[in-house]
């Protein structure tokens, strides 16, 4: 590629980034710096960090970074197969929805951005009214700058699935109407799992989100949430904890889904169990966690989830004689 055709092409991604509200300078920014040499999440944070000190900018040339430099992972979209860890999407540039929020999680993480990693649902292709959403199926952040909470799509801000004769396929394609925007500018979209990261008062509903029924801004028929104070409340949480708030809200937010709270107990039951200096407490708890979850397991239509029985109920048997020896 000779120099001219490069420069045709950078002026040409300017020009398309400049019109998605990019400024120019950030956009410069990025076209002087170097990436090549990125292979983790401590490599991309040390590439960008140095350009600015505006968290805002920061993310914006993350959002240019996974623009030029990420791949969706279109087998395993389609196909199924494990996610990756940051660092290795990171070094072999591709990945999903779950692995680009997790890039920015730990990009905000290493530049002190207050970010929160949200799942929920969104509409798939061909979506109707009548469907029922009983399992997450999407992820993206929320991140705190200027005094607010910003959402952040990484995933759709990169790339749109679109439909050909031969079927669905990715096309690269940035958009920054999922990126550094106010949460009611997504409710429509992006629904999250826990009521309280759609960060309003008045949190759409399952069905409202199902039928488009009421605009987000009306709180005529919605049910009044302070999110201001759960959402503090979250924050003050360690991760684990977090964790298990987020599963037993979103199971009171949509019963139709079970899973995120059969998987959030069977985790954190496994960890006590594996772990010999676990409290009476804490082996009361995870004995309890396990049998809700095996309760719960009935109602999941999810083959892996149902699986997760048998395993259920050894736990429940292997903390009764943990229990009894103390």
């Amino acid at each position: 590629m000779n120099k001219l055709t490069t420069l045709l092409l950078l002026f040409a991604h300017i020009t398309v980034s400049a019109q998605q509200g990019i400024p120019l300078s950030t956009i410069t920014k990025f076209a002087a710096t170097t990436f090549p040499a990125v292979r983790n999440s401590k490599d991309l944070s040390g590439a960008i960090a140095p350009s600015t000190k505006d968290p805002r900018e920061q993310l914006q040339l993350l959002l240019l970074w996974a623009d030029k430099y990420l791949q969706v992972d279109t087998d395993r979209f389609f196909s199924g197969g494990y996610p990756l860890t940051t660092d290795e999407s990171i070094e072999k540039k591709i990945g999903l929805c779950d692995e680009y929020a997790n890039i920015v999680t730990e990009f905000c993480r290493l530049n002190n951005i207050p970010c929160i990693r949200i799942e929920g649902y969104v509409k798939y292709a061909g979506f109707k009214s009548t469907d029922i959403l009983d399992d997450a199926n999407h992820a993206w952040n929320a991140v705190y700058i200027d005094s607010s909470w910003l959402l952040c799509d990484l995933f759709w801000s990169t790339c749109e699935l679109v439909s050909k004769p031969s079927g669905y396929h990715f096309i690269k394609k940035i958009n920054t109407a999922y990126y550094l925007v106010p949460p009611a500018q997504l409710i429509s979209s992006h629904l999250p799992l826990d009521p309280v990261f759609q960060f309003s008062n008045y949190p759409l509903s399952m069905q409202a989100f199902y039928t488009a029924a009421r605009h987000p801004d009306s709180s005529a028929e919605a049910s009044y949430l302070n999110y201001r104070d759960s959402l503090n409340a979250f924050l003050k949480l360690n991760e684990v904890e977090q964790k298990i708030k987020v599963a037993e809200n979103s199971y009171l937010f949509n019963k139709d889904n079970p899973n995120t709270r059969i998987a959030v107990y069977y985790n954190y039951a496994v960890a006590i169990v594996n772990n010999e200096k676990a409290s009476l407490p804490a082996l009361k708890r995870a004995a309890q966690f396990l049998e809700t979850a095996m309760i719960l397991i009935e109602r999941s239509s999810k083959p892996d989830i149902r699986q997760l029985l048998p395993a259920c109920q050894r736990g429940k048997q292997m903390i009764a004689q943990r229990m009894a020896r103390l």
